[in-house]
């Protein structure tokens, strides 16, 4: 029996493939890509580097997409848009922490998939 998600939506990689291997690999790489993205969003944050931000924003976007993860994808979007026009600068914080507290529930779902996928 295959688990429920609020979080990701595997219809996507589903299209993609029927695969079970290419989907595990897909939600493994998702998994362990997501240290590395946050890391360099912490550090961009704490170095004021937007250009840096922009970037790892733009990864981060491109990941949770993959996964079904659309709504946060769209608000990635937008976030990635106020940094490259320097707008709604006082909101970034409140952004990304909402993001990382979504990222929680959405790697803690794609490890539960992993099951669902061996």
């Amino acid at each position: 029996m295959q688990n429920v998600y609020n979080f990701i939506n595997l219809e996507y990689l589903s299209a993609l493939s029927a695969d079970k291997v290419f989907i595990r690999s897909m939600l493994e790489t998702f998994v362990e890509q997501w240290g590395i993205l946050e890391k360099s969003i912490e550090t961009a944050i704490k170095n004021q580097d937007n250009t840096a931000l922009g970037a790892a924003i733009h990864k981060a976007k491109s990941s949770v997409a993959i996964v079904g993860m659309t709504e946060d994808a769209e608000k990635l979007n937008i976030l990635e848009e106020d940094i490259a026009t320097n707008s709604n600068t006082d909101s970034y914080s409140l952004r990304i922490t909402h993001f990382f507290k979504r990222m929680k529930n959405g790697i803690d779902e794609a490890r539960l998939a992993l099951n669902d996928y061996q």
